[in-house]
């Protein structure tokens, strides 16, 4: 008999659901799916293939993320293409009026490094950049004077935010 194993992880933004799940994976043995990667990117095909962006019903995030989570995808992920990599930050550079071509050079880590910079230019003062380098397990975050400096070293108990005072007044938090 051929069995298969589902798992899903339910919880609210920045409470560690993704950490869990790939530690779980990793421990069992299971494959590991990120859908909200897979959501972002049925909103990159439908900003690609002429949707319209300003319909919420068919834009799930901001245009410049899904590029940066496609272009994640496409350097670290399981279809590797760093070609296409390039070219998916190249179309958001482009957008912000940014005409210096990336070095078709580049590899792996230069891609990484440039999509880094990328996701700080676009969501500096937001949490995008913090859950991308959570998903990417960054132990040192970037120009906080107290890591910079050797002084603390983040993990999940740093990454694994609290949960609003709504959620554990309404009882949603057990």
């Amino acid at each position: 008999m051929d069995t298969h194993i589902t798992v899903a992880i339910d919880g609210p933004s920045g409470a560690g659901k993704s950490t869990i799940a790939r530690a779980a994976a990793r421990r069992f043995g299971l494959i590991y799916v990120d859908t909200g990667a897979i959501y972002r990117t049925v909103g990159l095909f439908v900003a690609r293939s002429g949707g319209d962006c300003g319909d919420k019903a068919q834009v799930l995030i901001r245009l410049p993320e899904m590029y940066y989570i496609a272009a994640e995808c496409r350097i670290s992920g399981p279809d590797k293409d760093l070609g296409e990599a390039r070219s998916l930050l190249q179309e958001v550079r482009k957008a912000r009026a940014v005409y210096e071509e990336l070095d078709a050079d580049l590899d792996e880590a230069g891609l990484m490094a440039q999509l880094e910079k990328e996701y700080r230019k676009e969501f500096i003062c937001e949490g995008v950049v913090f859950y991308f380098y959570k998903r990417l397990g960054y132990e040192k975050l970037p120009r906080q004077s107290d890591v910079m400096s050797g002084s603390k070293v983040i993990d999940d108990a740093v990454y694994m935010l609290p949960y609003p005072d709504f959620e554990i007044q309404s009882g949603r938090v057990q």
